[in-house]
């Protein structure tokens, strides 16, 4: 298959996928597994969302506006509670705190498109769960094949919990 782009965050369903991230000057290079694009769109030409193969998505001119953890609670094995407050990094820390896990690789649980920027929230191997918001000038999308029907059209999901055809 050709090439295939998108500067549009919303042909895609970004819900498990897997990215590592690089930093080149202002831009920020994901590489990413498992992401789906969803029918209708242009470059899916197939009657449901298709999982692409590696895709490489470029933000470029990035800044990192603010790197968070979510409120949460800790149960202790002897019954003891903590709360956590949210905590929430809004200086050059955002960017370092962000790039410690995203070299590593970080499983992402959604990303929210506004213009010109995207709230993702996701997981990585030593952070349990955040949320960051990046703003950027351009993003480009790049795909060269699919792999198949996305995971949440195989029919051993499509009946599961509220999950409705």
């Amino acid at each position: 298959m050709a090439e295939m782009f998108s500067n549009n965050l919303n042909d895609f369903s970004f819900h498990d996928s897997f990215a590592k991230v690089r930093s080149e000057g202002n831009d920020l290079i994901f590489t990413i597994k498992r992401l789906n694009v969803h029918k209708g769109t242009v470059f899916n030409p197939f009657d449901c969302d298709m999982e692409a193969d590696t895709v490489i998505m470029e933000l470029s001119q990035a800044r990192v506006m603010y790197f968070k953890f979510p409120e949460c609670s800790m149960i202790y094995p002897d019954g003891t509670k903590i709360d956590m407050p949210t905590i929430s990094i809004n200086d050059d820390r955002a960017f370092k705190n962000f790039m410690l896990d995203a070299e590593k690789g970080i499983s992402i649980n959604s990303i929210t498109a506004g213009d010109h920027y995207l709230i993702m929230e996701a997981s990585g191997k030593d952070t349990m769960f955040f949320e960051i918001k990046i703003e950027y000038g351009a993003v480009q999308i790049v795909w060269n094949d699919y792999l198949g029907e996305a995971w949440y059209e195989q029919d051993k999901w499509k009946n599961k919990g509220n999950i409705e055809e």
